[in-house]
């Protein structure tokens, strides 16, 4: 697992579901200053806590580890997977 990459990954889909790092932190139960460094990829989000995380943030342990999801219905989104870059289109529901 990539650290920075999971981080990015947290910190988009937060901004995707319109939470500050403090809201964020406030639903886990953690402090704003721990969002941050799971954001920046100093830390990773510990285990017990992985299920709820991924609630708020609407995607499953699997996406978060894998840094799957679309960020937005209405967009292409960009992919790497095990080094080979593919293209992701959704289209609105």
């Amino acid at each position: 697992m990539n650290q920075e990459k999971i981080g990015n990954f947290i910190a988009a889909m937060r901004k995707e579901k319109g939470l500050t790092q403090a809201q964020l932190a406030e639903k886990l139960g953690v402090n704003n200053k721990t969002v941050s460094r799971w954001e920046t990829g100093k830390n990773m989000p510990d285990y017990a806590i992985l299920e709820d995380l991924t609630y708020e943030l609407g995607i499953t342990v699997n996406e978060l580890i894998h840094c799957l999801a679309f960020l937005n219905a209405s967009c292409n989104v960009r992919f790497t997977i095990h080094g080979q870059r593919i293209r992701a289109n959704r289209n609105k529901r």
